[in-house]
């Protein structure tokens, strides 16, 4: 009887350690507010720990605090997941030099068991912050896990601005879905920040075969561990999956053999760097 009662404890705490801690942030409500960091703002009275996923599928919702704000500081969670149920975005920022370090998979999808138009989740990584996702298992972004409902929604992934980065050490599967969504699932990589995938062949394009996602490089870089040459070039086959600087510019790639590592970048084109150069030689003017 004394050793059930311990299995039984152990079975219970368990649970305790693997539930969702859910973003519940209302408006309206006295203490809340779109501050990570607050206790008040989430379903299990206290910051996501290291073996909580986060879970903010309710962000989008009219009532509920939206972005979540991560600004500064350091932040944790096991899994993070945004499964939108609502119309409208779902929107996390990690800013201000922020770290959020994700024990578990990064999932950015739509479930929409409730809207019929528009449900969107976007992660915005900006102002020298880090996000760091150490499981090695597969994450998602732009899943539709309802093709009736969700398949007009559209996952984005903001990494931007020098300092900036986005450490993946498993699988991201960018654009997962069974139905073509209406609009595509994006990941835009901009003004100096890096996007890293330790895993060899840890960055996978349109997995189900569909046309519904799309990598913008502008100023941006992405670094995937191995040999990939033969994979980018297969990539840059199809119209629309990489570009550079939305579409006017021209994407490069290169394999270092020293790092072992494959490299993707865009060039703007002349035109776009004669206009750059005039508007500057304007300004220069007009100072003068």
């Amino acid at each position: 009887m004394k050793n059930l009662g311990i299995l039984c404890l152990v079975v219970l705490c368990g649970c305790v350690s693997a539930m969702g801690n859910e973003w519940y942030a209302t408006v309206n409500v006295p203490g809340q507010n779109s501050d990570w960091y607050n206790s008040l703002n989430w379903s299990l009275g206290h910051v996501p720990t290291a073996s909580e996923t986060a879970e903010w599928r309710y962000a989008a919702a009219r009532t509920v605090y939206n972005p979540i704000v991560i600004s500064g500081g350091t932040a944790v969670s096991a899994a993070s997941t945004c499964s939108i149920w609502y119309s409208g975005t779902g929107n996390m920022t990690v800013t201000n030099g922020a770290v959020y370090t994700i024990n578990g998979n990064l999932n950015l999808y739509n479930s929409a068991s409730t809207a019929l138009t528009g449900v969107n989740s976007e992660l915005t990584i900006n102002k020298g912050s880090k996000v760091n996702v150490v499981s090695t298992g597969a994450s998602q972004i732009g899943r539709v896990m309802n093709p009736t409902l969700g398949a007009r929604g559209q996952s984005t992934l903001n990494i931007d601005g020098a300092g900036t980065e986005f450490n993946l050490g498993g699988y991201l599967y960018l654009g997962w879905s069974t139905a073509a969504a209406t609009q595509p699932t994006r990941m835009n990589v901009a003004n100096g920040a890096v996007a890293t995938f330790t895993t060899i062949g840890g960055l996978k394009m349109n997995p189900a075969g569909t046309n519904d996602a799309v990598i913008n490089l502008a100023g941006g870089v992405i670094n995937i561990a191995g040999n990939r040459t033969a994979e980018v070039t297969g990539w840059l086959s199809h119209p629309g999956w990489i570009i550079g600087y939305d579409g006017i510019g021209t994407v490069e790639f290169a394999y270092d053999s020293t790092k072992n590592v494959t490299s993707i970048w865009s060039v703007p084109e002349p035109a776009t760097m004669g206009l750059l150069a005039v508007g500057l030689l304007t300004v220069l003017r007009r100072k003068n």
